[in-house]
Formats: C-alpha cells, sequence, structure tokens
C-alpha cells in the first residue's frame, strides 16, 4: 500500500488536539522553569543569609575578644593603681618614720644641749 501526499500533510493528531497538547507542554515546561528560578533565587538568597551569618558571628567573636581586652586592660589598670597606691603609701610611712627619727633626734640634741 502505497501513501499518497496528502497522507502526509495530515497530522496524526486533529489539530485543536494537537495545539492544546502544545500548550500544555509549554505551559509544563514554563511551570518547571518558573521552579528553577525559584529553587535558584531561594538558594542565592540562603547563601545571602548564610554569608550574613557568618558576618554575624565574626562580628560577635570580635565584640567577644573586645569585651576579654577590655576586661584586661582595666584590670591591668586596677593592678597597676593599686601598685601605684602601695608605693605612695609606702613613701608616706617612710617620710613619716624619717619625720620621726629626725624629730627624736632633734629632741635628744636638745637635751644634751645642742643647738642648731
Amino acid at each position: 500500500m502505497q501513501r499518497s501526499q496528502n497522507d502526509d500533510d495530515q497530522p496524526l493528531i486533529p489539530l485543536p488536539q494537537a495545539t492544546e497538547k502544545k500548550r500544555q507542554e509549554k505551559l509544563a515546561y514554563e511551570k518547571q522553569m518558573a521552579r528553577v528560578t525559584l529553587l535558584k533565587q531561594t538558594q542565592q538568597k540562603n547563601l545571602h543569609l548564610a554569608k550574613l551569618y557568618e558576618m554575624a558571628a565574626e562580628k560577635i567573636e570580635n565584640g567577644q575578644s573586645v569585651k576579654k581586652q577590655l576586661r584586661d586592660l582595666a584590670e591591668e589598670a586596677r593592678q597597676l593603681k593599686e601598685d601605684d597606691m602601695r608605693k605612695r603609701k609606702h613613701q608616706i610611712q617612710q617620710i613619716k618614720k624619717h619625720e620621726e627619727e629626725f624629730i627624736l633626734k632633734h629632741a635628744a640634741k636638745q637635751k644634751i644641749g645642742y643647738a642648731w
């Protein structure tokens, strides 16, 4: 059996059904592409959020580091102040001791009869 040229021109599926099928395929493709686009956007947002979280974590770590450094500096300053106060107290005690010794020596010399 031979086919005529007219047989080749006719679609296997009637034309209204073919266009509907094509339209549905196109719609399915567009939906799939929309899903892919949405997935890519979600991945980009997730990457961006991950970077933000990482930056926040670094800032928190830096903040904690700065707090520790400030605490250490405050402790060092307190220690230096205490050391300075001890030195001053010791100096004052030494001055008082020398004054008392001077007064006692002066009083002893006056009793013996030495004048200034």
